[in-house]
């Protein structure tokens, strides 16, 4: 059994509703696909949150509060092309938030350096790691780093992020390589520090897995 479930990429949700990807979706619609999730669930619920659907920080831990209050245990929560700082301000405030509603959520953090090619390629460890460090002294739980897939670059973040790690299974992703590391479990915030796959491509996951010695919860 899987220790926890997740309601898909924001891209899907958001088209099976009928919107475009990338904040077009109402907040509205993904609290009520997010609460009809968890409604028949028995396992913590984690959603793509995407940025929050605002720029005001304080709204979006509002936002955020509606999903807690809803039954979901973690999100995904990107930076896209926004400062840092805004991203670090959005998770002290949700949890700041919670906190004084006596509950709390697993911050996902999503950082778009690689995707997005936010900084020269020599450079994009470093980027990592700085915004990583902003993002965890701001409150967040764990790092997700969708494009990243050289093995050292991988590791280097693993060893030096002091957050769990999620990557995506992406091509050019070097197999035959284990990075060693305790199990991260969902159940308890990923209390262990591990690597966690995430996003993989139909059939995949089970190779990255292999290849990686990766966390994989099949249900």
């Amino acid at each position: 059994g899987s220790g926890g479930s997740g309601s898909g990429a924001g891209l899907g949700v958001a088209w099976a509703q009928g919107y475009a990807d990338n904040e077009h979706l109402p907040v509205d619609n993904a609290v009520a696909v997010a609460a009809n999730i968890a409604r028949v669930l028995t396992v913590p619920l984690s959603i793509d949150f995407e940025n929050g659907y605002s720029s005001d920080p304080e709204q979006v831990a509002r936002n955020v509060l509606r999903l807690i209050d809803a039954g979901v245990s973690g999100i995904n929560l990107e930076d896209g092309n926004d400062a840092p700082a805004l991203l670090a301000d959005k998770i002290r405030a949700i949890k700041k938030l919670a906190a004084q509603s006596g509950k709390d959520i697993f911050i996902n953090t999503r950082t778009d350096v690689y995707l997005r090619n936010l900084a020269p390629e020599s450079e994009r460890v470093a980027e990592v790691l700085k915004r990583a460090a902003l993002y965890k002294d701001a409150g967040a739980d764990g790092l997700f780093v969708p494009g990243i897939c050289k093995t050292g670059e991988i590791k280097t973040v693993a060893a030096s992020v002091g957050l769990p790690l999620n990557v995506m299974d992406w091509p050019g992703v070097t197999p035959n390589t284990k990075i060693k590391g305790p199990v991260a479990d969902f159940q308890n915030f990923y209390s262990g520090r591990g690597v966690i796959a995430n996003y993989a491509v139909p059939g995949a996951l089970p190779n990255f897995v292999r290849d990686f010695g990766l966390v994989y919860t099949s249900g």
